[in-house]
Formats: structure tokens, C-alpha cells, sequence
């Protein structure tokens, strides 16, 4: 009797869930010549977001909101003076609902990061059985492939990839380009540049704020590889094994191999 109920609760989940993304994709479809900032969480998505709204001065709304609120209050911790003149740039944690977007009329920017920085971010297996450690790695692998998965589908023309390294160690040259795949002037980059630091320190102290308790930024942005660095090596083999597997030959050749030095 309780797995009969257990079943059906699943079930009932699922339906749901795809309805809600089927009447998200269709109240998405009159959106065209947008473009969709897609970032897996802790990966650099506040000072992306900062940084887009600080050179372009539009605003930023949550894809799944489309088309009602906006949400550049939130997310304008440097004060800009925004255009609402200006079309807004969408953003969303979920592959899935950027998935309900016209790919074919619309653009999409995706980051990416090292997966063993997020696995690894406030995990602890030290005490761990293997079994624990293979599940929660099990989850995560098919989480993280499933954005990689979806930046596939996307028209060449119409996808910008970018990696947290890059955002981190030459901002200049990565939103340089970004700016061009938007479409965008690059008339404040010189000042955005020349005030680079400052801007950084504004955004750290207001997400540290906003996330006090709650676990906020914990390299600062200063390290590409970190906590990967804190766990015992055999660990990091393994995720490294199971995620090339797991990704394919394809995927994990042009996205994955330059984050492993050991297989």
C-alpha cells in the first residue's frame, strides 16, 4: 500500500512538472531576439549578471517570470542607471526552462565550471560510505551534464559558451566578446575595466550579505581551483572516471577534458 502511494506521488510529480514547463514553453513563445544567461549555480552567475547589466545597462528578469516582473532591483548591486528603453536579458538556473525558449529566435550564454569545484563545494565525505558518495555523485553527474546537453541544442550561431576561468582571470577579453555576440556597444568597457576592482568589492559585499549564513562566496573569485583541492585524491579520480563516462566521448572531449589531468 505505501509503495502504491509512493509510486503515485512520483507519478503525480512528473505530470505536473511537465506541465509546468509546457505551459512555460508556451507562454514563452512569443519571445524573440532575447538573450538567455544560463549559469549552473556557484559559478559565477551575481558578478556575470553585475558585470552584463554594468556594460549594457539593461535589465535582468527571471526567464521564469516571462513576461511580467522584472527583477533588476535584486540583481543591479552596483546601482547602475538602467534603459528601459532596452530589451531585458533573461536568466535562469535550469536547462529544462531554457529549454521552452524558441532556440531558433532567440540567444543563449551559458557558463561553465570545473565540475570538481562543485561537486566538492561544502561536501564532506571524509566518513562517507561508498555508497553515499556514489549516489550523491550520481545525481550531480546527470545535473551537471544536463546544461551541456542543452547548450548542444542551440543553433552554433545562436550559443556563447564561457568558462568561469575565464571570467575570472580576463574579464576584458571575455565580455569583450560576449558584447559582440549580443549585439552590444562596448562603450563602457574602459570605465568598467578602470573601475574593475572596486565594482568586484561592491558585489562581494552585497552577496555576502544577502547570502550571510547561508553560504556566500567562498573563494572570493580569486581561485579557479579550490575545493577540489581540499578532498583526497582517489575521490577526485573517480568523479573524473564516472563523469567521462557518463558524458560521452563527445561531450567530455570538447568541454570536460581540460578540468582532468588523470585519465
Amino acid at each position: 500500500m505505501v509503495k502504491s502511494i509512493f509510486v503515485s506521488l512520483i507519478s503525480i510529480t512528473l505530470l505536473f512538472g511537465n506541465e509546468k514547463l509546457d505551459e512555460l514553453k508556451e507562454r514563452l513563445s512569443p519571445l524573440k531576439d532575447a538573450t538567455v544567461v544560463l549559469t549552473h549555480m556557484r559559478s559565477g552567475t551575481n558578478w556575470t549578471i553585475c558585470s552584463l547589466m554594468y556594460l549594457t545597462q539593461r535589465r535582468f528578469a527571471d526567464l521564469s517570470h516571462y513576461p511580467c516582473p522584472e527583477i533588476s532591483s535584486g540583481w543591479n548591486r552596483l546601482r547602475v542607471r538602467l534603459d528601459p528603453s532596452k530589451p531585458y536579458i533573461y536568466r535562469t538556473h535550469s536547462p529544462e526552462r531554457a529549454g521552452c525558449v524558441d532556440r531558433d529566435a532567440n540567444k543563449l550564454i551559458m557558463s561553465l565550471r570545473n565540475y570538481k569545484e562543485l561537486f566538492f563545494r561544502g561536501r564532506t565525505f571524509e566518513n562517507a560510505t561508498v555508497g553515499r558518495f556514489r549516489k550523491e555523485m550520481s545525481t550531480f553527474i546527470k545535473s551537471y551534464l544536463s546544461y551541456l546537453k542543452e547548450f548542444e541544442k542551440w543553433p552554433e550561431l545562436n550559443r556563447y559558451l564561457f568558462t568561469y576561468e575565464e571570467l575570472i582571470h580576463d574579464p576584458q577579453k571575455l565580455f569583450s566578446s560576449m558584447l559582440l555576440f549580443m549585439d552590444e556597444p562596448m562603450t563602457r568597457m574602459e570605465e568598467y575595466m578602470g573601475n574593475i576592482q572596486e565594482l568586484k568589492d561592491i558585489v562581494l559585499r552585497a552577496y555576502t550579505f544577502k547570502h550571510k549564513g547561508k553560504g556566500g562566496s567562498v573563494t572570493q573569485g580569486n581561485y579557479a581551483v579550490y575545493h577540489s583541492s581540499k578532498v583526497r585524491s582517489e575521490l577526485v579520480e573517480e568523479l573524473d572516471y564516472y563523469m567521462r563516462q557518463e558524458a560521452g566521448e563527445k561531450l567530455w572531449q570538447k568541454y570536460l577534458s581540460q578540468y582532468c589531468t588523470n585519465l
